[in-house]
């Protein structure tokens, strides 16, 4: 996978964000969405680009121009409906590159149906590494 120049993160919520945080400062144009205006505000300030959208709006996603983003990751955690939504609605809406955060096998299982590129578990993918350090020795 190529460098993006442009990303959309679809939830700022501790991955979201932190994943925003780190895009900008690494160079690559941010446009965060949310739909809680408190977290879009204070993020405003820090990022190139933020929008107040519920990821269950297909319209609101559309303002949201997600066609134009090299990249789009839906890091939306405790909604599995607005994450399979997102993910429904970004595939549906042109978007070439998705990446989306699952907390189930069966919400990965899911989203890959859907068409997103690439399924992160981000808890399970940490234990794991944890484990391996650990027992390299």
């Amino acid at each position: 996978m190529s460098r993006p120049k442009s990303l959309a993160v679809i939830g700022l919520g501790s991955f979201g964000e932190a994943l925003a945080l780190q895009a900008c400062a690494d160079g690559i144009r941010v446009l965060a969405i949310d739909k809680n205006k408190r977290l879009v505000d204070r993020m405003s300030s820090e990022l190139h680009n933020t929008m107040q959208a519920d990821a269950r709006d297909r319209k609101a996603l559309r303002d949201c121009a997600l066609d134009d983003q090299d990249m789009v990751v839906i890091a939306i955690g405790g909604d599995k409906e607005a994450s399979l939504l997102a993910a429904e609605h970004a595939v549906g809406l042109g978007a070439t590159h998705i990446i989306a955060k699952a907390q189930t096998d069966s919400q990965a299982s899911i989203l890959r149906k859907i068409g997103v590129h690439r399924i992160i578990r981000p808890e399970s993918d940490a234990g794991r590494d944890l484990a391996r350090e650990l027992t390299a020795g």
